[in-house]
């Protein structure tokens, strides 16, 4: 993932796919595999690639201003899409920005 560490940090979030407007500048999230050594040869046997979300609101890709940013993590028996595609987390947050 390059420029990661310009990015804000959070474990943990809810979101939907907003559905996408013609010609509107919307947010999206975005899916990311990470790999942990921590994870690597570990005694239950879960592989060390994490496949996680990342939301990027509307505008991110227009100008050089910071943005916030969300990455979410899921548990070790969720996927990292279940609370974007379930509970309306993506719309959430755009109205979290939008709030101010």
């Amino acid at each position: 993932m390059a420029g990661v560490t310009r990015f804000g940090f959070l474990t943990g979030g809810l979101a939907l796919l907003a559905a996408p407007t013609f010609g509107a500048v919307t947010s999206r999230v975005e899916e990311h595999t990470v790999s942990s050594k921590q994870f690597a040869h570990n005694r239950i046997g879960i592989g060390p690639d994490r496949r996680i979300s990342v939301y990027l609101p509307a505008g991110y890709d227009s100008d050089s201003r910071r943005y916030p940013v969300v990455y979410f993590l899921p548990n070790l028996f969720d996927t990292d899409r279940n609370l974007f595609t379930n509970y309306g987390g993506q719309g959430v947050f755009d109205a979290a920005i939008a709030g101010g």
